[in-house]
Protein backbone atom coordinates (compact mmCIF):
# COMPACT_ATOMS: atom_id res chain seq x y z
CA UNK A 1 0.00 0.00 0.00
CA UNK A 2 2.88 2.37 0.77
CA UNK A 3 4.32 1.73 -2.70
CA UNK A 4 0.96 2.73 -4.18
CA UNK A 5 1.01 5.94 -2.17
CA UNK A 6 4.48 6.76 -3.51
CA UNK A 7 3.29 6.27 -7.11
CA UNK A 8 0.51 8.78 -6.53
CA UNK A 9 2.52 11.25 -4.43
CA UNK A 10 6.21 10.57 -3.71
CA UNK A 11 6.22 13.42 -1.20
CA UNK A 12 3.33 12.22 0.91
CA UNK A 13 4.42 12.72 4.53
CA UNK A 14 5.98 9.80 6.39
CA UNK A 15 5.50 7.25 3.60
CA UNK A 16 9.22 6.44 3.40
CA UNK A 17 9.34 6.38 7.20
CA UNK A 18 6.64 3.72 7.40
CA UNK A 19 8.23 1.78 4.55
CA UNK A 20 11.47 1.87 6.54
CA UNK A 21 9.71 0.66 9.69
CA UNK A 22 8.11 -2.17 7.74
CA UNK A 23 11.44 -3.18 6.19
CA UNK A 24 13.15 -2.98 9.58
CA UNK A 25 10.50 -5.20 11.17
CA UNK A 26 10.99 -7.69 8.32
CA UNK A 27 14.74 -7.71 8.95
CA UNK A 28 15.70 -5.94 5.72
CA UNK A 29 18.15 -3.55 7.36
CA UNK A 30 19.77 -2.16 4.20
CA UNK A 31 16.42 -1.42 2.61
CA UNK A 32 15.11 0.08 5.84
CA UNK A 33 18.11 2.39 6.11
CA UNK A 34 17.73 3.45 2.49
CA UNK A 35 14.08 4.34 3.02
CA UNK A 36 14.81 6.17 6.28
CA UNK A 37 17.47 8.19 4.48
CA UNK A 38 14.95 9.05 1.76
CA UNK A 39 12.53 10.27 4.45
CA UNK A 40 15.30 12.42 5.96
CA UNK A 41 15.99 14.00 2.56
CA UNK A 42 12.36 14.94 2.08
CA UNK A 43 11.65 15.96 5.70
CA UNK A 44 15.01 16.81 7.31
CA UNK A 45 13.43 18.59 10.29
CA UNK A 46 11.43 15.58 11.55
CA UNK A 47 13.27 13.46 14.10
CA UNK A 48 11.45 10.14 13.64
CA UNK A 49 13.53 9.05 10.64
CA UNK A 50 16.76 9.84 12.52
CA UNK A 51 15.60 7.79 15.50
CA UNK A 52 14.67 4.90 13.22
CA UNK A 53 18.04 5.17 11.47
CA UNK A 54 19.73 4.98 14.87
CA UNK A 55 17.80 1.82 15.71
CA UNK A 56 18.79 0.30 12.38
CA UNK A 57 22.46 1.16 12.95
CA UNK A 58 22.23 -0.36 16.42
CA UNK A 59 20.82 -3.57 14.94
CA UNK A 60 23.74 -3.56 12.47
CA UNK A 61 26.15 -3.09 15.42
CA UNK A 62 27.30 0.24 13.99
CA UNK A 63 27.24 2.11 17.28
CA UNK A 64 29.10 5.24 16.16
CA UNK A 65 26.52 5.77 13.41
CA UNK A 66 23.78 4.98 15.93
CA UNK A 67 25.04 7.66 18.32
CA UNK A 68 25.34 10.20 15.49
CA UNK A 69 21.74 9.62 14.39
CA UNK A 70 20.42 9.97 17.94
CA UNK A 71 22.41 13.18 18.32
CA UNK A 72 20.81 14.58 15.16
CA UNK A 73 17.35 13.66 16.44
CA UNK A 74 18.07 15.30 19.78
CA UNK A 75 19.26 18.42 17.98
CA UNK A 76 16.01 18.73 16.06
CA UNK A 77 13.61 18.86 19.00
CA UNK A 78 13.02 17.85 22.60
CA UNK A 79 13.13 14.12 23.12
CA UNK A 80 11.98 11.90 25.94
CA UNK A 81 14.32 10.22 28.40
CA UNK A 82 14.24 6.99 26.39
CA UNK A 83 16.04 8.56 23.41
CA UNK A 84 18.80 9.91 25.64
CA UNK A 85 19.24 6.48 27.24
CA UNK A 86 19.41 4.82 23.82
CA UNK A 87 21.98 7.39 22.72
CA UNK A 88 23.95 6.73 25.92
CA UNK A 89 23.99 3.02 25.10
CA UNK A 90 25.39 3.67 21.64
CA UNK A 91 28.04 6.02 23.04
CA UNK A 92 28.98 3.44 25.69
CA UNK A 93 29.35 0.74 23.07
CA UNK A 94 31.71 2.98 21.08
CA UNK A 95 33.79 3.52 24.23
CA UNK A 96 32.72 7.15 24.70
CA UNK A 97 31.77 6.74 28.35
CA UNK A 98 31.85 10.47 29.17
CA UNK A 99 29.39 11.23 26.37
CA UNK A 100 27.24 8.33 27.52
CA UNK A 101 27.12 9.78 31.03
CA UNK A 102 26.23 13.20 29.60
CA UNK A 103 23.29 11.61 27.77
CA UNK A 104 22.14 9.93 30.99
CA UNK A 105 22.32 13.26 32.82
CA UNK A 106 20.01 14.73 30.16
CA UNK A 107 17.69 11.74 30.52
CA UNK A 108 17.55 12.28 34.31
CA UNK A 109 16.63 15.92 33.69
CA UNK A 110 13.68 14.73 31.60
CA UNK A 111 12.50 11.86 33.80
CA UNK A 112 14.53 11.05 36.90
CA UNK A 113 12.59 7.89 37.71
CA UNK A 114 13.00 6.23 34.33
CA UNK A 115 14.35 2.77 35.17
CA UNK A 116 16.43 2.32 32.01
CA UNK A 117 18.66 5.21 33.11
CA UNK A 118 19.90 3.09 35.99
CA UNK A 119 20.43 -0.01 33.89
CA UNK A 120 22.60 1.95 31.47
CA UNK A 121 24.36 3.72 34.34
CA UNK A 122 25.18 0.30 35.79
CA UNK A 123 26.67 -0.78 32.47
CA UNK A 124 28.79 2.37 32.33
CA UNK A 125 30.04 1.86 35.88
CA UNK A 126 30.76 -1.76 35.05
CA UNK A 127 32.77 -0.65 31.99
CA UNK A 128 34.79 1.67 34.22
CA UNK A 129 35.44 -1.11 36.75
CA UNK A 130 33.36 0.59 39.46
CA UNK A 131 31.62 -2.55 40.64
CA UNK A 132 30.01 -1.16 43.81
CA UNK A 133 28.44 1.73 41.89
CA UNK A 134 27.33 -0.65 39.13
CA UNK A 135 25.63 -2.91 41.67
CA UNK A 136 23.78 0.06 43.21
CA UNK A 137 22.64 1.26 39.79
CA UNK A 138 21.46 -2.22 38.77
CA UNK A 139 19.63 -2.63 42.08
CA UNK A 140 17.90 0.73 41.55
CA UNK A 141 16.89 -0.45 38.08
CA UNK A 142 15.32 -3.58 39.54
CA UNK A 143 13.63 -1.55 42.27
CA UNK A 144 12.06 0.77 39.71
CA UNK A 145 11.24 -2.06 37.31
CA UNK A 146 10.68 -5.20 39.42
CA UNK A 147 9.03 -7.09 36.55
CA UNK A 148 11.62 -6.18 33.92
CA UNK A 149 11.98 -8.69 31.11
CA UNK A 150 15.75 -8.74 31.65
CA UNK A 151 15.49 -9.14 35.43
CA UNK A 152 17.41 -12.45 35.50
CA UNK A 153 20.16 -11.03 33.31
CA UNK A 154 20.56 -7.98 35.56
CA UNK A 155 20.56 -10.14 38.69
CA UNK A 156 23.25 -12.22 37.03
CA UNK A 157 25.32 -9.09 36.47
CA UNK A 158 24.91 -8.12 40.12
CA UNK A 159 26.04 -11.57 41.21
CA UNK A 160 28.97 -11.48 38.79
CA UNK A 161 30.04 -8.13 40.25
CA UNK A 162 29.99 -9.53 43.78
CA UNK A 163 26.62 -8.23 44.93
Amino acid sequence: QFQRVLKINPFYPRTYYFLAKTSFAAGNLNEALEQANQEKKIYPRLSDAYILSAEIHSARLKYADCAAEYSKAIGLNQQGADIYVKAARCYRLTGSLDLAEDMLALARDRESGYAEIFREQGAIFQSRGKNAEAIRAYEMYLELSPNALDKNEVQGQITKLGG
